[in-house]
């Protein structure tokens, strides 16, 4: 069984670290044995910009978190997400994972399902698009973090996320990414398409979709778990479920 994280933006609200990480190992703890991998599908930070040997209290927090899952047995897999793409390389040298910034497909039970956090599915235009193809390049990290030392530079980029970005449901965003799964899914490229970025949690058939008999590809959305609880879990079924003071609840199910 795996159980998937999306957009946990740590950081966001320091007050609410301390519990949305307890209520996250809760959540892990509630399915046991039967549980075998731990996936985070983006923006598990909200503002993590990496300098050299000097990382942030909240990001060694999490690292310690898990890798007591690791020591538990369990697989780790770490996507990196808009929020949290500027990474170097101490998540990879402590949990000896890698920090996977594209789409990538893992197999269950010979069914292929496609992870992505979903950022880079959407076609950014204008100012926007300038600024994020412009901030990907390694030497815009590299004058960033030359101009601003270690506490100005993330207190920066931290202060623009808490007044600037904007965390409700957008129906555009919404939209572009169900477009783009189905896409995927149509070109056969999967079976299953598992994303998060939007903030909706959902599971939809191309037979919903389209209204063809033929189709099989699943589309789901894990919400996300930082204004929602929401998660997805993976075994003989695919389903996105929500953390509530009595444990996981089913919101949306599908056969894959």
């Amino acid at each position: 069984m795996t159980i998937v994280f999306s957009d946990l933006h740590l950081g966001k609200v320091p007050s609410e670290d301390a519990s949305s990480l307890h209520n996250l190992l809760k959540c892990i703890d509630s399915y046991g044995d039967r549980l075998d991998r731990v996936l985070f599908l983006g923006d598990t930070f909200d503002a993590f910009i990496e300098y050299p040997n000097r990382i942030p209290k909240l990001i060694v927090k999490w690292t310690e978190m898990a890798l007591g899952l690791k020591e538990r047995g369990l697989i780790v897999e770490y996507f990196a997400g808009n929020h949290d793409r500027w990474h170097l390389d101490f998540l990879q040298k402590q949990l000896q994972l890698t920090v996977r910034r594209d789409p990538h497909i893992i197999e269950f039970d010979g069914k292929k399902i496609w992870f992505e956090h979903g950022d880079d599915a959407i076609e950014h235009k204008g100012v926007v698009g300038f600024l994020k193809s412009i901030s990907s390049k390694p030497w815009v990290y590299q004058l960033y973090r030359a101009f601003l030392p270690f506490g100005w530079g993330q207190n920066f980029v931290a202060w623009v996320s808490r007044n600037y970005s904007d965390f409700g449901v957008k129906p555009k965003t919404v939209l572009a990414l169900r477009q783009y799964a189905f896409h995927q899914l149509n070109q056969k490229k999967c079976d299953v398409i598992v994303m998060g970025h939007c903030h909706e949690p959902s599971i939809e058939t191309e037979t919903e979709i389209n209204d063809s008999k033929e189709g099989k590809g699943v589309y789901v959305n894990t919400g996300n778990w930082y204004q929602s609880r929401t998660f997805a879990i993976i075994k003989d079924q695919i389903s996105v479920c929500t953390w509530t003071p009595d444990g996981p609840s089913v919101l949306h199910q599908a056969n894959f």
